[in-house]
């Protein structure tokens, strides 16, 4: 499968794609995490996506310490102390560092790829997606901040008559949404944080856009699945706000509770940076249940986690 003649292959920074994911949208999936987020959730499980451009990604404990990132690395970016030290204002990201790593201790977290590439590799598991009723999943970071890559990667994948769902943080403009609506089957929603002071505290951004966007999706003709992340001590408290404002503006999709886990706290320290919220223990079952049955008593449909 290739890009149609008359349309030239848009490219964006590609984090990783994963293969056979089963909890973003229905059947078996492809998920393709963008790089970039206009968020910084202190408990983001995937922090190597939130800066724009690739970050840099030392794992030490598969090092062998030879210096071959450092020395490979003809601008500068890259020297040794140690360990490697990483200057972002001056990596070309050319990924040349990754490549004369031999044990993948040194990477940088994304590509520069087009959406042919893209699509020739998630296309792979047609029969898959088609066996399961899955597809693929466009994640991040933020894809819409991604948007020309992404409208034309997601109309390439429904030439194919394969299932699409975007995953995303409801934080930009809905212009960009209604451009991509025809090729997408599923919405999934973070409704992260209701109060705006703490929206602010733990994101980095104001939630008013947010909100707007999800009177939006209300109405819009895509389905859609709120996924709301359950944080202990950050925003359990307000889940009955948030459960209330669903309720008020006549949502009438499905919700999900994601519970908080620690799962990515090596990728912040891969990226040289202690997990902010470190000191959270995940919840138990018992108390995710109490959390569901907030918004079943609002009336709204909890899918399973």
């Amino acid at each position: 499968m290739t890009i149609r003649a008359e349309e030239k292959s848009v490219n964006a920074w590609i984090n990783h794609i994963q293969r056979f994911c089963t909890s973003d949208g229905p059947g078996i999936r492809t998920t393709v995490f963008f790089q970039g987020c206009n968020l910084a959730c202190q408990w983001c499980h995937n922090p190597d996506t939130i800066s724009r451009k690739p970050a840099f990604r030392f794992v030490e404990q598969k090092c062998r310490f030879c210096q071959a990132c450092a020395q490979a690395c003809a601008y500068g970016a890259l020297t040794w102390e140690e360990r490697p030290r990483w200057k972002s204002e001056t990596c070309r990201q050319c990924g040349v560092c990754g490549r004369a790593c031999l044990v993948g201790a040194a990477s940088l977290s994304a590509q520069w790829l087009d959406v042919d590439t893209v699509l020739h590799d998630v296309l792979r598991d047609k029969p898959f997606y088609d066996a399961s009723g899955g597809g693929v999943t466009c994640s991040g970071g933020e894809p819409m901040l991604a948007l020309s890559f992404l409208g034309q990667f997601l109309r390439q994948i429904k030439e194919q008559g394969i299932h699409t769902a975007v995953d995303t943080a409801a934080c930009v403009p809905w212009d960009g949404y209604e451009a991509i609506m025809p090729a997408v089957d599923l919405f999934l929603v973070d409704f992260k944080l209701d109060d705006a002071a703490a929206h602010r505290a733990y994101t980095g951004v104001d939630n008013r856009l947010i909100r707007d966007n999800m009177r939006r999706f209300v109405t819009c003709p895509v389905p859609v699945i709120v996924r709301v992340p359950v944080i202990p001590t950050v925003n359990d408290h307000f889940l009955s706000a948030m459960a209330e404002f669903l309720r008020e503006i006549d949502f009438s999709g499905p919700v999900q509770l994601l519970r908080y886990h620690r799962l990515g706290e090596h990728k912040y320290r891969a990226l040289g940076i202690e997990p902010p919220l470190k000191h959270l223990t995940p919840p138990e079952e018992e108390q995710l249940c109490a959390w569901r049955t907030v918004f079943e008593e609002a009336g709204l449909v909890v899918l399973p986690e």
